[in-house]
């Protein structure tokens, strides 16, 4: 309805709450998580966990997207999605790696519309991998052990450019915030913001209706 994902956090909640204990020793240094933290420009990987509320924040740090989790560009001022994954690198065991977007999807990341369920992107998935194992071409899954060095540079190259885009963000509110309301309250900059507005929530509307 608001076009953003303001209960996800409550979601996660429930589903932590109900499925975990705060005895978290099953997952701790098995799970491993990632976040961006713009304040230190660092990529946070957290594989320990105090209890259920620090395992909580630590998967919504790691999920939130810029004014679609809710209306913040950080989650707390200073954590946004991870970015790019972080890769074991283990020489003796083969390293699973999962590419969720793809060129062959990419367009499905946040374009719902029309599915009432997600069953068709599970199948997807299941059949993705069950290529993979039995030798046949797989569009999301590789090991990383097996990456040319033009594949580790793309993921890189993938770092810098959301990096890239999220600084043009942080430049344009910077800005923001030193012109003067004489001006914020004008026809033609109200106007613009007002275009501006409308056209990110038609988008919306048309991806996920």
């Amino acid at each position: 309805e608001n076009f953003n994902l303001t209960r996800y956090k409550d979601c996660v909640r429930r589903f932590i709450y109900s499925n975990m204990s705060d005895d978290l020793s099953t997952i701790n240094n098995m799970l491993h998580i990632t976040y961006y933290d713009l304040d230190s420009a660092n990529q946070i990987v957290q594989s320990e966990f105090k209890n259920r509320e620090d395992l909580l924040e630590s998967i919504v740090k790691s999920s939130h997207l810029p004014f679609i989790s809710n209306r913040e560009f950080k989650y707390k001022g200073r954590y946004i999605d991870g970015i790019t994954p972080y890769v074991f690198c283990d020489n003796k065991r083969p390293v699973l790696f999962v590419m969720i977007i793809t060129k062959s999807n990419y367009w499905r990341v946040f374009n719902t519309s029309k599915e009432d369920s997600i069953n068709e992107r599970l199948l997807l998935g299941i059949n993705d991998i069950d290529a993979f194992f039995n030798g046949t071409e797989s569009h999301m899954c590789s090991y990383y052990n097996d990456w040319s060095i033009f594949s580790t540079i793309s993921l890189r190259v993938r770092e810098i450019i959301i990096l890239s885009v999220i600084a043009m963000i942080e430049i344009y509110y910077s800005i923001y915030k030193y012109i003067p309301l004489l001006i914020k309250e004008t026809t033609i900059f109200s106007g613009v913001e007002n275009i501006f507005y409308s056209f990110s929530r038609d988008i919306m509307y048309h991806i996920v209706r």
